[in-house]
């Protein structure tokens, strides 16, 4: 990794722990800040899962995303 924006505190291994999250996951988590509206970015197998588990489920019936969707569920991306 290089360059200014690895060094974010979004990928400080504190912040992952504190979450419950490896870093692995973290890092897959911030990548897909850039990336959310792909179908699919290779290395990102678990995100990758869950963009399909979310529209196969049609959670976006409930649930608002960047203000689309429904109204009834919470916004799951926080």
């Amino acid at each position: 990794m290089g360059g200014k924006a690895w060094d974010d505190l979004m990928l400080w291994p504190p912040l992952a722990v504190r979450s419950g999250l490896t870093m692995d996951e973290m890092m897959q988590m911030r990548c897909n800040f850039s990336h959310r509206h792909d179908a699919a970015t290779p290395g990102m197998e678990e995100i990758n899962l869950a963009k399909v588990l979310f529209k196969k489920k049609k959670c976006a019936l409930c649930h608002v995303v960047e203000g689309r969707g429904g109204s009834t569920g919470p916004e799951p991306t926080y």
